[in-house]
């Protein structure tokens, strides 16, 4: 295998001949971590040259590999490798997708190809909404909690997905959100195309999918940037970040990076403005961020699904600088392993501190998983239509995944939902990560390999009204539901 890499870590120099010529011949380029790059090029001939002698460099602290053969294309494919890195002209998304065959159309669509304008998106999920009233719900996030709307005022919307669908059931609450970087293209598509197929589901009495959405109150977005994905498709689309401004005249924050656990660790995201990685400002800075925040910690979420491209892997947590204790490190994996291989995809850890999923597990302790879908952030419409159907088993997989351990805390003579702080003293969490009942209805799961675990409930807004207590529970593949009971003090 001969690759060209180009190592953020070299010094600055000079473009050697033999170099330039590939480097302005090469067949698809690639971005990988260091450590892949070095899995790769074990016995390789490279050439290695600072990321700062091309035009457009690579994400941060990854290196640029460029393959010239259509094996070494391959080979970096089945290592997770993003292609393609590099455009040479960013154009709106919109011109592009004149050429891939159309734009769906219609509320229950299938197979077609093209991808759908964002307009399109939010009609279709207000379509499903208007001719589905009993199982979807359109839900402006931002006007429901009152954050801000996006800096060109935009908001955030959610499709609710349930059988009593305008009623707040007593049932897992599961989040699947898309798009959170822009041009990740696809990733709408999964989403627009998962909500159609549950609702359908549901209509047209599929046993499968009518469970899920009976057993569950589901919860889609198509995106978590409408600023960038308007960007996007019509003027640049290769954008990633939101459309926030920054002190130096820049735009954007890499809204992945802006999430407040993890966001000062070492690999979390970059404190340069122009990076394509840039964290932003402080811990949340951003609206987008806050409104999933606060959404999550509202409705206690309890399954988390982030869907970005690419890489055809799903990620589990924690990423490399952060601990996540046994033997929940080993459960994330193994898990991981059952949902990816519902798509033929692979299972890597998490890439970095900062996003969504680490700050759900942390916020509510919301099994959470990403998966990087698909080869390129914009493949051609033939490509991405057969990408979201290979994904689509792999989130209903996520979605009809029995909690290990679900139930209520509740007072022991009334009955009545208790408010409560939930801990596992014989796990060692480092950084304070939170589980609690639902507010309401004293509801909670818990994210746990099979066998017996010391549960450990103190009521939160009662101090001293409830006797703190243990529990011991089991935890088990098919789901263990059971109910803790506090005595008064």
């Amino acid at each position: 295998m001969k690759l060209l890499m180009i190592g953020a870590a070299l010094a600055v120099g000079s473009l050697e001949s033999v170099a330039a010529s590939k480097l302005m011949n090469f067949a698809t380029s690639f971005t990988c971590t260091q450590e892949r790059v070095k899995e790769l090029c074990v016995g390789c001939d490279t050439i290695e040259y600072p990321q700062e002698t091309i035009r457009s460099g690579p994400v941060e602290g990854d290196f640029c590999v460029i393959a010239t053969s259509a094996e070494d294309e391959k080979a970096l494919n089945n290592m997770g490798c993003s292609s393609p890195l590099y455009e040479e002209v960013s154009q709106p998304f919109a011109e592009v997708s004149n050429s891939m065959n159309g734009v769906v159309k219609g509320k229950l669509g299938q197979g077609q190809l093209g991808y759908t304008p964002p307009a399109e998106l939010h009609a279709i999920f207000e379509g499903l909404a208007a001719d589905f009233p009993d199982v979807a719900q359109l839900i402006d996030v931002t006007e429901t909690y009152k954050t801000p709307a996006t800096v060109e005022g935009n908001h955030l919307y959610v499709l609710k997905i349930s059988d009593n669908v305008a009623e707040d059931e007593d049932e897992p609450n599961v989040l699947v959100i898309s798009n959170h970087h822009a041009r990740e293209m696809i990733t709408p598509e999964i989403a627009v195309t998962l909500a159609q197929r549950l609702v359908q589901g549901f209509v047209e009495g599929d046993e499968y999918l009518s469970n899920m959405v009976s057993n569950n109150q589901i919860y889609v977005a198509y995106t978590w940037n409408p600023d960038g994905l308007n960007h996007v498709w019509n003027a640049d689309n290769n954008w990633r970040k939101n459309r926030s401004f920054n002190s130096n005249g820049s735009r954007g924050v890499d809204l992945n990076r802006n999430y407040p656990f993890g966001w000062d660790f070492t690999c979390s995201g970059s404190t340069t403005q122009t990076s394509q990685t840039y964290k932003g400002t402080s811990p949340g800075s951003e609206a987008e961020t806050q409104t999933a925040m606060a959404f999550i910690k509202d409705r206690n979420i309890n399954k988390y699904l982030d869907f970005h491209s690419s890489g055809r892997d799903v990620r589990y947590l924690y990423a490399a600088c952060a601990t996540m204790p046994e033997p929940l490190f080993s459960y994330y994996q193994d898990v991981a392993g059952i949902i990816s291989s519902e798509m033929d995809y692979v299972v890597r850890d998490s890439c970095c501190t900062g996003g969504a999923i680490a700050n759900a597990y942390f916020d509510t302790g919301a099994m959470s998983y990403l998966s990087e879908t698909g080869t390129s952030f914009q493949p051609p419409a033939a490509a991405m239509r057969e990408e979201v159907e290979r994904v689509l088993p792999g989130a209903y997989k996520f979605i009809d995944f029995a909690m290990p351990v679900s139930g209520k805390v509740v007072d022991a003579d009334t009955g009545a939902p208790i408010f409560a702080d939930i801990t596992l003293p014989g796990i060692h969490f480092l950084y304070g990560e939170e589980k609690t009942t639902f507010p309401s209805t004293g509801s909670f799961s818990l994210f746990l390999p099979p066998g017996d675990f010391t549960v450990s409930i103190v009521a939160r807004d009662t101090p001293g009204t409830y006797e703190p207590r243990n529990f011991t529970v089991a935890a088990s593949e098919d789901g263990t539901t059971v109910e803790l009971a506090l005595s008064r003090a």
